[in-house]
């Protein structure tokens, strides 16, 4: 090791004027004070920061920190033209004996050779900055503590050197990933390289590998290409697969909400699709929709989107278009099913339930919480699926066990307590209230003799409530609605229990329904369903009902040649819910299909 003169201090004054080509740089932003936070190439004998202003460089907060004696830190490797180093130190409560040694290694020498010593370090922010030897391409840097530590930041290595060093850029024409066919000639699009020195030079791109137009497999092309200055590129690579023919359909991907939801009176938006082939590629201007939404009808309507490529392979895909009654109406919407207020610790919980026949996409909702009679909300969003006549449980996320393992969702936006009003809400529809929005009761809402109240206990929704309070009450007594269990009994959740849904104020009894050449009676039905032709010349000959997932519960073929054209289908088994009812009749001439939506309680 070369011995040089002890150098008290070199303060950088002044920096030389001229182009400075940074060929390393480090200023620790990232830097975390672990292992995985380092930066790439470099090494720290122990891991250590600073997090503040005062102990950083000018670049800001974070800076690494020397904290223990015979520390070290070795820079990545930089090539062999730097010429200077420059950095930023600073003592923290450092004396006179504390150091900063500085060594730079020869590469072609293969030694370490001592570039300073830095005695005493100041405890001011210093900047320093220092001439390489020729040939230096890494820096070491040990801190000798007496007392106090080290912070060190805005390391830079630089020359004048005005030598390109910059490696230029291969860009592919077209996708990375292609496919042909056997038997036909592969047209490779090829790439572009481009270079801060040499500008296009895409000409010079060397293109290696094969592909074997008559084997089906997959194969590899390479790109590479260097500058003048002799810097080669980061190779590229196009991956080929030889097919026997086109025999994959195109995807299509829906934009917008699948499935579609709304209320009846509302408009439905149509988000259309894109369209993709391995092939052909962009597909979307050739898809095809069909399909239409009665916004004045409850029920499921379909719109499908369809696409065929070059090959004759077709995609077809289907929008789910759910159509509501309005808020209020009993089993339409989800409402509160339970509400868990602890005496102590953060088991939160709020259960929602759902009672339609729908399964209930839960990111189109959302739950508002009115701190201590505000008026304005915090808001949760929700999401994932809620499951027909299932619960949503939604709990603080620092629960009990027992509620985080049967939770949809744990947030800690969950430490509402019995003086917070909550609101269920599906976009701008108000779906359920608990408490009095605007009023801060005190510590809780509860009824006339105080046995029900909101705060330290566990209340869980009467059977008979089948719809949510969409409406601010007047005044809110948890006893109207609310059975009350002790605090923290998790016992009820998951297994909400309510009476029949009431659809008389849902949607119509179609008693005399003509439309469709046939009668469908009663509808809400319960136990029987029965249907008729009202055409004396038709024969029902078959029908079935359909969920609305698709799914055929009930099917039946008829023999019409006994002039049949009534029909009473025992339903008793049947889980109530929306449902599709399909029709068949035959007369002399044809056999027609009519689709009816029946609902079954």
């Amino acid at each position: 090791m070369k011995t040089l003169p002890l150098i008290v201090a070199c303060l950088l004054v002044s920096i030389e004027h001229r182009a400075q080509n940074v060929l390393l740089s480090e200023n620790f932003t990232t830097y975390e004070a672990t292992a995985g936070t380092a930066p790439a190439g470099w090494f720290f004998s122990s891991h250590a920061s600073y997090t503040s202003t005062t102990n950083s460089g000018p670049s800001g907060p974070n800076s690494y920190k020397f904290g223990a004696t015979n520390t070290e830190v070795i820079t990545a490797e930089f090539p062999e033209i730097a010429d200077s180093v420059i950095f930023w130190i600073k003592g923290v409560s450092t004396d006179s004996l504390s150091s900063f040694l500085i060594e730079q290694y020869n590469k072609s020498a293969l030694t370490w050779d001592t570039l300073t010593l830095i005695l005493p370090i100041s405890k001011t922010g210093t900047v320093y900055r220092f001439a390489l030897d020729s040939g230096t391409s890494q820096l070491k840097f040990t801190y000798f503590k007496s007392v106090g530590n080290l912070a060190f930041d805005d390391f830079s290595v630089t020359t004048n050197n005005t030598a390109d060093f910059t490696a230029p850029v291969i860009t592919l024409i077209g996708p990375a990933a292609m496919t042909a066919f056997t038997d036909t000639v592969f047209n490779d699009p090829g790439a572009t390289a481009m270079d801060n020195v040499d500008g296009d030079i895409s000409g010079k791109i060397v293109r290696t590998g094969f592909i074997k137009s008559d084997s089906v497999g997959t194969y590899t092309l390479f790109y590479n290409v260097s500058d003048l200055a002799g810097n080669p590129a980061q190779e590229v690579t196009r991956i080929v697969t030889i097919i026997d023919s086109d025999t994959i359909p195109p995807v299509i991907i829906l934009n917008g909400t699948a499935p579609y939801s709304m209320t009846v009176g509302g408009s439905y938006l149509e988000s259309g699709a894109t369209a993709f082939d391995n092939v052909d590629g962009d597909l979307t201007s050739s898809i095809s929709i069909s399909g239409s939404v009665d916004s004045s009808q409850t029920g499921i309507y379909q719109i499908s989107y369809s696409v065929t490529d070059n090959s004759g392979n077709t995609a077809t895909i289907i929008r789910e278009v759910h159509v509501y009654s309005q808020p209020g109406l009993s089993c339409a919407y989800p409402f509160f099913s339970e509400y868990i207020d602890p005496v102590s610790g953060n088991s939160k919980v709020i259960e929602i339930y759902n009672p339609t026949g729908f399964n209930i996409n839960m990111s189109e909702y959302s739950l508002h919480k009115f701190t201590n009679g505000a008026t304005s909300s915090t808001v949760q969003n929700l999401d994932g699926i809620l499951q027909a006549g299932g619960t949503y449980i939604i709990c603080h996320d620092l629960a009990d066990t027992t509620v985080l393992v049967m939770a949809n969702l744990k947030s800690s936006f969950f430490s509402f307590n019995g003086d917070d009003g909550l609101m269920l809400m599906k976009g701008s529809d108000t779906l359920d209230i608990f408490g009095r929005i605007g009023q801060d009761p005190g510590a809780s809402w509860a009824n006339s003799d105080s046995t029900i109240t909101t705060a330290n206990m566990t209340l869980r929704r009467k059977a008979s409530v089948t719809f949510g309070v969409i409406n601010n009450p007047s005044a809110f007594d948890p006893s109207a609605q609310w059975f009350p269990f002790d605090a923290a009994d998790f016992s009820g959740l998951g297994n909400h229990t309510m009476d029949t849904c009431d659809f008389s104020t849902n949607m119509k009894n179609d008693l005399a329904v003509a439309e469709n050449n046939f009668y469908l009676f009663p509808n809400p039905a319960i136990n029987y369903l029965s249907f008729t032709s009202s055409n004396t010349d038709d024969n029902i000959s078959g029908f079935e009902i359909i969920d609305i997932s698709g799914h055929v519960i009930v099917k039946e073929k008829i023999n019409f040649t006994k002039n049949i054209n009534f029909q009473k289908v025992n339903i008793q088994n049947i889980k109530p819910g929306f449902y599709f009812l399909n029709l068949t009749t035959e007369n002399k001439k044809a056999k027609q299909q009519y689709y009816k939506f029946i609902v079954i309680r």
